[in-house]
């Protein structure tokens, strides 16, 4: 159950919520998978890459500052990642996430 912190100040309406105990999360990189014939022909676009890159940093400091995730260091998995699909690898990061990180895997998926 995460603790309730409120903000005691009149104007305030900020509220914190810190948890217990925080799960172990491998955090891999946003990717796009861009079908389209532009795509197709001149690559991926430096500015696309930049926002994904800047939205995967965004998360990652989204679940250090809720309390509910220790992220682990892909480190050493992160060039096999970003040279794959994740969403059709066939579970290769929860291979990895296992194997290679050594940590307890759950998956989700929203279709």
């Amino acid at each position: 159950m995460p603790q309730i912190e409120h903000d005691p100040s009149p104007t305030s309406q900020r509220v914190t919520l810190k948890f217990a105990c925080s799960a172990p999360a491998a955090v891999f990189d946003f990717g796009l998978i861009d079908a389209s014939l532009e795509g197709a022909i001149r690559g991926a676009r430096a500015d696309e890459q930049e926002r994904l890159a800047r939205l995967s940093d965004q998360l990652r400091q989204l679940l250090r500052d809720s309390g509910r995730a220790s992220l682990v260091d892909i480190t050493p998995i992160a060039r096999e990642a970003q040279a794959n699909n994740l969403q059709a690898c066939g579970g290769c990061d929860m291979h990895w996430a296992q194997h290679q990180l050594a940590i307890r895997t759950e998956y989700g998926s929203d279709r």
